[in-house]
């Protein structure tokens, strides 16, 4: 566990984390296992490795063995147009265009985030895209993607800096059967991640500004159960 946390309000004299709240899954990324109540296990395909990364063991993925993730579509993880966040810590260890995580293939696109050179960029039904720029290739990232089915938006926040977002036009993202993947965009299986991805979270809502502050932890990170 890790100790000298500030910035828990609400969270203390053993009472549960709001960031508990609406969760659907955490995954460590010390393993395939979800952490959190559902159980939602990952299949590891082509022998993702899980090493040292940002709060103990991260994913480690080899694009060029086409290593990632998954977890079958199913209710738990689909999102139509509704609020959701999604989170998590990234090191790409190469500079091209390359997809972290998606849930999204032709016909059936719901969102993906994506590394662009110097970019993280989070995507909806291939629509719009918010991103933050002037990263780097070798350095842990915070990134927490967000939509907000009543402004019509998405958003990134990298590093709990300032949120960027962009209007969906109301485009929505679709309800699908499209599978998890983590370090692989089956749409186009040349944008394979290559690097690091660690501490993987999705909530059925927006998360406030506080429970992104308590996650980033000053850059040392959080990790289930958030406290």
């Amino acid at each position: 566990g890790l100790s000298g946390l500030s910035g828990l309000s609400g969270v203390g004299g053993g009472a549960a984390s709001p960031l508990l709240t609406s969760l659907i899954a955490y995954w460590k990324l010390e393993n395939v296992n979800d952490s959190h109540t559902n159980s939602l296990t990952l299949t590891n395909n082509n022998s993702a490795t899980f090493t040292s990364g940002k709060v103990s063991n991260a994913g480690t993925f080899a694009s060029a063995s086409s290593q990632y993730l998954s977890r079958a579509s199913s209710a738990a993880i689909q999102f139509g147009d509704e609020d959701f966040t999604i989170a998590c810590w990234v090191k790409a260890g190469a500079s091209g265009s390359q997809v972290v995580a998606s849930k999204d293939t032709a016909g059936n696109r719901e969102w993906f985030l994506f590394w662009n050179v110097n970019q993280l960029t989070f995507n909806i039904n291939a629509a719009t895209s918010a991103s933050a720029t002037s990263l780097s290739t070798g350095t842990w990232y915070f990134a927490v993607c967000e939509h907000d089915a009543t402004a019509d938006t998405i958003s990134i926040q990298v590093n709990n800096g300032t949120a960027v977002s962009a209007a969906t036009a109301g485009v929505a993202p679709q309800t699908g059967t499209s599978a998890l993947e983590i370090g692989r965009f089956s749409f186009n299986a040349g944008l394979n991640f290559d690097g690091q991805i660690d501490e993987f979270g999705m909530w059925r809502r927006k998360l406030t500004a506080g429970e992104r502050t308590t996650l980033y932890n000053g850059g040392t990170g959080l990790s289930y159960p958030f406290s």
